[in-house]
Protein backbone atom coordinates (compact mmCIF):
# COMPACT_ATOMS: atom_id res chain seq x y z
CA UNK A 1 0.00 0.00 0.00
CA UNK A 2 1.38 3.34 -0.71
CA UNK A 3 2.21 6.06 1.15
CA UNK A 4 0.12 9.44 1.66
CA UNK A 5 3.38 11.32 1.84
CA UNK A 6 3.99 12.09 -1.46
CA UNK A 7 0.30 13.51 -1.98
CA UNK A 8 0.55 15.68 1.32
CA UNK A 9 3.72 17.11 -0.15
CA UNK A 10 2.25 18.30 -3.48
CA UNK A 11 -0.94 19.27 -1.69
CA UNK A 12 0.79 21.39 0.38
CA UNK A 13 2.72 23.14 -2.52
CA UNK A 14 -0.16 23.22 -4.82
CA UNK A 15 -1.95 25.28 -1.63
CA UNK A 16 1.03 27.45 -0.93
CA UNK A 17 1.93 28.98 -4.45
CA UNK A 18 -2.03 29.02 -5.44
CA UNK A 19 -2.71 32.98 -5.90
CA UNK A 20 -6.54 32.65 -4.10
CA UNK A 21 -7.67 35.99 -4.63
CA UNK A 22 -7.95 35.95 -8.43
CA UNK A 23 -10.37 33.37 -10.52
CA UNK A 24 -7.01 32.39 -12.41
CA UNK A 25 -5.31 31.39 -8.79
CA UNK A 26 -8.37 30.14 -7.92
CA UNK A 27 -8.68 27.49 -11.84
CA UNK A 28 -4.37 26.91 -10.52
CA UNK A 29 -5.75 25.74 -7.35
CA UNK A 30 -8.41 23.04 -8.70
CA UNK A 31 -6.22 22.18 -11.89
CA UNK A 32 -3.31 21.41 -9.34
CA UNK A 33 -5.31 19.37 -6.62
CA UNK A 34 -6.92 16.90 -9.21
CA UNK A 35 -3.82 16.41 -11.30
CA UNK A 36 -2.33 15.48 -8.28
CA UNK A 37 -5.24 13.50 -7.03
CA UNK A 38 -4.89 11.61 -10.99
CA UNK A 39 -1.46 11.28 -10.83
CA UNK A 40 -1.89 9.00 -7.45
CA UNK A 41 -5.27 7.36 -8.72
CA UNK A 42 -3.59 3.62 -8.12
CA UNK A 43 -4.07 3.94 -4.81
CA UNK A 44 -7.83 5.16 -4.97
CA UNK A 45 -10.60 2.76 -2.73
CA UNK A 46 -13.99 4.87 -3.36
CA UNK A 47 -14.79 8.44 -4.00
CA UNK A 48 -18.54 10.50 -3.77
CA UNK A 49 -19.77 13.36 -5.66
CA UNK A 50 -22.54 15.52 -5.34
CA UNK A 51 -24.09 18.30 -7.24
CA UNK A 52 -26.09 21.17 -4.88
CA UNK A 53 -28.16 23.62 -7.44
CA UNK A 54 -28.81 27.21 -5.82
CA UNK A 55 -30.87 29.51 -7.43
CA UNK A 56 -29.15 32.78 -5.75
CA UNK A 57 -25.40 33.69 -5.92
CA UNK A 58 -25.80 34.35 -2.00
CA UNK A 59 -27.46 31.13 -0.99
CA UNK A 60 -24.65 29.37 -3.03
CA UNK A 61 -22.52 31.33 -1.49
CA UNK A 62 -24.22 30.08 1.97
CA UNK A 63 -24.26 26.83 1.00
CA UNK A 64 -20.53 26.71 -0.02
CA UNK A 65 -19.67 28.12 3.35
CA UNK A 66 -21.46 26.04 5.52
CA UNK A 67 -20.61 22.56 4.08
CA UNK A 68 -16.38 24.17 4.26
CA UNK A 69 -17.01 24.22 7.55
CA UNK A 70 -18.76 21.30 8.21
CA UNK A 71 -15.81 19.58 6.46
CA UNK A 72 -13.10 21.75 8.47
CA UNK A 73 -14.76 20.78 11.85
CA UNK A 74 -14.00 17.10 11.10
CA UNK A 75 -10.35 18.33 11.12
CA UNK A 76 -8.28 17.78 14.19
CA UNK A 77 -6.11 20.93 13.23
CA UNK A 78 -5.71 22.38 9.90
CA UNK A 79 -1.90 23.39 9.35
CA UNK A 80 -1.80 25.12 6.32
CA UNK A 81 -4.48 27.66 5.38
CA UNK A 82 -4.65 29.81 1.87
CA UNK A 83 -8.05 32.10 2.01
CA UNK A 84 -8.01 35.14 -0.37
CA UNK A 85 -3.87 34.59 -1.22
CA UNK A 86 -3.54 34.73 2.74
CA UNK A 87 -1.61 32.31 3.83
CA UNK A 88 -0.49 30.63 7.26
CA UNK A 89 1.58 27.67 7.88
CA UNK A 90 1.33 26.27 11.17
CA UNK A 91 4.00 23.57 12.63
CA UNK A 92 3.02 21.16 15.43
CA UNK A 93 5.39 19.01 16.93
CA UNK A 94 4.43 15.45 16.22
CA UNK A 95 6.25 12.62 17.67
CA UNK A 96 7.02 9.79 14.80
CA UNK A 97 5.56 6.37 15.80
CA UNK A 98 7.38 5.16 12.75
CA UNK A 99 4.23 4.59 11.12
CA UNK A 100 3.69 5.03 7.32
CA UNK A 101 0.61 7.32 6.45
CA UNK A 102 -1.24 5.24 4.37
CA UNK A 103 -4.36 7.57 4.59
CA UNK A 104 -5.70 10.47 3.30
CA UNK A 105 -9.04 11.69 3.09
CA UNK A 106 -9.03 15.02 -0.15
CA UNK A 107 -12.33 17.01 -0.23
CA UNK A 108 -12.41 19.48 -2.68
CA UNK A 109 -14.86 22.03 -2.73
CA UNK A 110 -16.15 23.84 -5.84
CA UNK A 111 -18.71 27.44 -6.11
CA UNK A 112 -19.25 27.89 -9.85
CA UNK A 113 -21.74 29.26 -12.16
CA UNK A 114 -23.93 27.17 -14.24
CA UNK A 115 -24.49 23.48 -13.68
CA UNK A 116 -21.68 21.35 -13.64
CA UNK A 117 -22.46 17.89 -15.06
CA UNK A 118 -20.39 15.45 -12.59
CA UNK A 119 -20.86 11.92 -12.70
CA UNK A 120 -21.91 9.22 -9.37
CA UNK A 121 -19.05 7.86 -8.42
CA UNK A 122 -19.57 4.19 -8.91
CA UNK A 123 -15.80 3.40 -9.48
CA UNK A 124 -12.36 4.24 -10.93
CA UNK A 125 -13.72 5.04 -14.42
CA UNK A 126 -15.93 7.64 -12.85
CA UNK A 127 -14.07 9.19 -10.10
CA UNK A 128 -11.35 10.07 -12.82
CA UNK A 129 -13.95 11.49 -15.54
CA UNK A 130 -14.98 13.82 -12.71
CA UNK A 131 -11.67 14.90 -11.72
CA UNK A 132 -10.65 15.92 -15.39
CA UNK A 133 -14.20 17.25 -15.71
CA UNK A 134 -12.95 19.60 -12.84
CA UNK A 135 -9.32 19.84 -14.11
CA UNK A 136 -10.73 21.40 -17.39
CA UNK A 137 -13.49 23.56 -16.16
CA UNK A 138 -13.60 27.30 -17.39
CA UNK A 139 -12.11 30.02 -14.78
CA UNK A 140 -14.62 32.16 -16.29
CA UNK A 141 -17.35 30.14 -14.13
CA UNK A 142 -15.52 29.68 -10.66
CA UNK A 143 -16.66 31.48 -7.63
CA UNK A 144 -14.68 29.52 -4.76
CA UNK A 145 -12.76 26.41 -4.85
CA UNK A 146 -11.47 24.70 -1.16
CA UNK A 147 -9.08 21.93 -0.89
CA UNK A 148 -9.19 20.19 2.17
CA UNK A 149 -7.03 17.35 3.22
CA UNK A 150 -6.50 15.72 6.43
CA UNK A 151 -4.01 14.97 7.82
CA UNK A 152 -1.97 18.08 6.93
CA UNK A 153 1.33 17.11 8.26
CA UNK A 154 3.78 14.76 7.36
CA UNK A 155 5.06 12.93 10.63
CA UNK A 156 1.12 13.25 11.46
CA UNK A 157 -1.13 9.67 10.69
CA UNK A 158 -5.16 9.17 10.57
CA UNK A 159 -5.82 5.61 12.44
CA UNK A 160 -8.42 3.47 11.12
CA UNK A 161 -11.07 4.64 13.66
CA UNK A 162 -10.37 8.14 13.43
CA UNK A 163 -10.76 7.98 9.58
CA UNK A 164 -13.84 5.66 9.91
CA UNK A 165 -15.02 8.78 12.23
CA UNK A 166 -14.26 11.13 9.11
CA UNK A 167 -16.03 10.00 5.86
CA UNK A 168 -17.62 6.80 5.44
CA UNK A 169 -15.74 5.35 2.32
CA UNK A 170 -12.56 4.09 3.45
CA UNK A 171 -9.80 3.44 1.10
CA UNK A 172 -6.30 3.99 0.97
CA UNK A 173 -6.77 7.47 -0.32
CA UNK A 174 -10.33 8.09 0.25
CA UNK A 175 -11.63 11.01 -2.25
CA UNK A 176 -14.78 12.79 -1.09
CA UNK A 177 -13.89 15.43 -3.78
CA UNK A 178 -16.60 16.70 -5.46
CA UNK A 179 -19.17 18.89 -3.90
CA UNK A 180 -19.88 21.74 -6.40
CA UNK A 181 -22.38 24.74 -5.28
CA UNK A 182 -24.06 26.28 -8.76
CA UNK A 183 -25.85 29.38 -9.36
CA UNK A 184 -27.35 29.77 -12.37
Amino acid sequence: MGSAVSLQRELDRICESSDTSSREGLSYLLRGATSALLKHQQYWISGHSSVITSYSPERAEEQFDELSTAERNKFDDETLVNVNNHKIKITMETIATGTINEYIVVTILVEAMRKILIPVINGNEDLTQALELLKSFPKARINAVEVLWTPQQENDTLPEEERDGRVAILGAYAFNPLRCFLTP
